[in-house]
């Protein structure tokens, strides 16, 4: 029984860890859109539109597209796996 609650409670932390790191990313993202873009910190969330109307114009993709917002990661529609599937 503690052999199974000890991987359970490894999942667990490892899962926690990996959120955190993806909030870092998200944070990051949007630090580098507002910095690229000249967008002052009172005025992030323009940063966040600007992603959303990448999203929707198709510039950029979402690389787990069933991952919650906030946990996105995007790349060029250039280098999407799925573009590539796409197209053959």
């Amino acid at each position: 029984m503690d052999k199974n609650t000890a991987a359970i409670d490894d999942a667990i932390t490892r899962a926690r860890r990996e959120i955190e790191l993806l909030s870092e990313y998200r944070t990051r993202l949007v630090a580098e859109i507002r910095e690229r873009f000249g967008i002052e910190k009172k005025n992030r969330s323009m940063a966040s539109r600007l992603i959303r109307d990448a999203v929707e114009a198709g510039l950029i993709v979402a690389n787990v597209p069933d991952a919650p917002p906030k946990q996105m990661k995007y790349v060029p529609f250039w280098a999407s796996l799925r573009r590539v599937v796409d197209l053959t």
